[in-house]
């Protein structure tokens, strides 16, 4: 015969639901984190291929440059100061304009990437005149939009044909 009856007390049903509740809980943040850990990441991938493409393109193109040829100026008055560059290449005789207009990189008037943030260049303060600073900052929302991604890239092209 059996004395007890079955089931459980309040007691212990009051533990397992304190115990469910504390593992739902803690797990929705834990996904939560990494789900924006993961849209960080591939934002940060996005930018830095095309940002490391269009980075090269403009170094490339600024060592053929001649230095005589190199004008910094904007595109229009919404734009940021020194964040065009016309030059022409001896080479070719092509005038090439690096610009940016509103988010996106332009290279003569064709789009060549976008989520950009900035674009500057400049000539430092050297002696020599064949030197050329090019900062380039990307920004890309990762998620909720609350969180961005940016990546900048400074270098010194120095200008071949002096």
């Amino acid at each position: 015969m059996v004395s007890g009856r079955a089931g459980y007390t309040l007691t212990e049903m009051m533990v397992v639901v304190g115990i469910i509740g504390a593992v739902c809980s803690t797990s929705a943040l834990v996904i939560q984190k990494t789900l924006q850990a993961q849209l960080a990441a591939d934002a940060l991938a996005s930018i830095q291929s095309g940002a490391f493409t269009s980075f090269d393109l403009a170094s490339r193109l600024l060592r053929q440059a001649s230095a005589a040829s190199v004008v910094i100026d904007r595109y229009d008055s919404s734009c940021p100061p020194w964040s065009r560059v016309t030059f022409t290449i001896p080479s070719s005789g092509k005038t090439v304009r690096l610009y940016q207009r509103g988010q996106t990189l332009y290279l003569n008037n064709n789009p060549l990437f976008s989520d950009l943030r900035n674009v500057t260049f400049a000539f430092p303060a050297t002696a020599e005149g064949d030197v050329m600073t090019v900062s380039l900052t990307f920004e890309k929302a990762a998620g909720s939009g609350k969180t961005k991604v940016i990546q900048l890239y400074i270098q010194n092209v120095k200008i071949q044909n002096s």
